[in-house]
């Protein structure tokens, strides 16, 4: 059943900002259970590019359960060291540009391994 997990990379999302710094940056996937049994998600890794930059390695360990035939939100916290590249993307996205991100990874769902390797474009 495990094997039946649909991962969708939907978007990058800003947290709240604080006084002069720049805000969190979050990767968003959209997990969908078409089964009819709950399927727990044990980790999610990878590296996400901006305009085929890289961005940032991300990993999040936190462990959660899908209900059947049900999808979660699953977002992950970036925290790249290529201060610019956050920079460039921040004003990207708060004027409103088009941007083109991929993600390349993995999620671990009940010990089987799923490739994730999928490019959206966001305005």
């Amino acid at each position: 059943a495990a094997g039946k997990l649909r991962v969708y990379f939907k978007d990058i999302r800003f947290g709240k900002t604080k006084g002069f710094k720049i805000p969190e940056i979050f990767a968003n996937f959209r997990i969908v259970n078409p089964t009819n049994t709950p399927l727990s998600v044990d980790s999610l890794a990878g590296d996400i590019y901006f305009n085929k930059n890289l961005l940032a390695s991300v990993q999040n360990l936190n462990k959660i359960t899908i209900n059947p035939n049900s999808e979660f939100i699953y977002s992950v916290k970036i925290e790249s060291s290529a201060f610019s590249l956050v920079q460039t993307l921040y004003d990207y996205l708060r004027n409103k540009q088009k941007i083109t991100v991929s993600f390349d990874g993995t999620i671990n769902t009940s010990g089987v391994v799923l490739p994730i390797k999928q490019i959206i474009i966001q305005q």
